[in-house]
């Protein structure tokens, strides 16, 4: 029988995995590369009756969806105007993955694993990738700014879509 591995709440049962928070390092890049603000449509702990899947374009957003449900959040933000940075388990066998690097811009594949942060303690979690590597997409025109922050953590380049 072929075993499948599963992620976040999907792997435990346990809702809060689907919630780890950035460390960090990675947020003072996205706000690098947006001084003036951005959305995380899919904060740790979202304001009363905010529902991500339900609301509709920023100019900029920060997307760090939940492990369990990337294509929901792909299928949703992806496609809606406005620059997009998106990080990721680098599974480039799926179909969220494929959709996301369709429309890339740029790429950057981080130096090692991210330790994301415990929401419930707000400490890292060492457990927290699952053995995977982590990628961050940027989706916008403006790849170079995207590239001169995101290169400082990982192999940072254009993709056939930042080329044209």
């Amino acid at each position: 029988m072929l075993r499948t591995l599963k992620e976040g709440a999907k792997a435990t049962g346990e809702a809060w995995r689907d919630n780890y928070r950035t460390p960090a390092y990675i947020i003072d890049r996205v706000n690098a590369v947006f001084p003036d603000g951005w959305l995380d449509p899919c904060p740790e702990n979202p304001l009363p009756g905010m529902d991500g899947l339900g609301m509709y374009s920023f100019q900029n957003r920060y997307v760090n969806p939940p492990f369990s449900q990337y294509q929901k959040w792909v299928d949703h933000w992806l496609y809606q105007p406005g620059e997009q940075i998106w990080i990721c388990h680098t599974n480039n066998s799926s179909g969220w993955f494929k959709q996301l690097m369709a429309e890339a811009s740029a790429l950057c594949l981080l130096f090692k694993r991210v330790i994301f942060i415990d929401p419930r303690t707000g400490e890292p979690c060492k457990n927290s990738s699952y053995g995977k590597s982590q990628s961050v997409i940027y989706v916008g025109d403006r790849p170079e700014v995207f590239i001169g922050e995101f290169s400082k953590l990982g192999y940072s380049f254009l993709t056939n879509k930042g080329n044209c």
